[in-house]
């Protein structure tokens, strides 16, 4: 029977549960929805963006790195020592890549080993 109930050893799976979550779900968004305001119109104004409380004209360029100066300031150690790191050579690139997924599968198999 498909629709039956499908134990996993940690849980179980009951499609008609899910089905009936989803439908539940889908109209608790709907009754929210219900609460929003009736008369809202859709204006390129009201959708514009807002830059740090001024209004970003057509002329002013906002750049990602004007969002992220104080994320970019606060890591500048981590960036410098990335900076000096970095060779534009791809197989350091990719050894790098393969040497951390395999410390990293390592760690978990060890940790699986351990645990088990």
């Amino acid at each position: 029977m498909i629709l039956a109930m499908l134990e996993t050893g940690q849980g179980f799976f009951a499609p008609i549960i899910f089905i009936a979550f989803a439908i539940l779900v889908g109209i608790a968004v709907l009754v929210l929805r219900s609460f929003g305001r009736k008369g809202f119109i859709y204006s390129k104004e009201k959708a514009s963006c807002f830059f740090s409380g001024n209004i970003a004209d057509k002329e002013s360029r906002v750049k990602a790195s004007d969002y992220f100066w104080g994320f970019f300031e606060a890591m500048k150690p981590y960036y410098r020592l990335i900076i000096k790191m970095h060779t534009g050579i791809i197989n350091d690139y990719v050894f790098w890549f393969i040497a951390v997924t395999s410390l990293l599968l390592v760690v978990l198999a060890a940790g699986v080993f351990l645990w088990a």
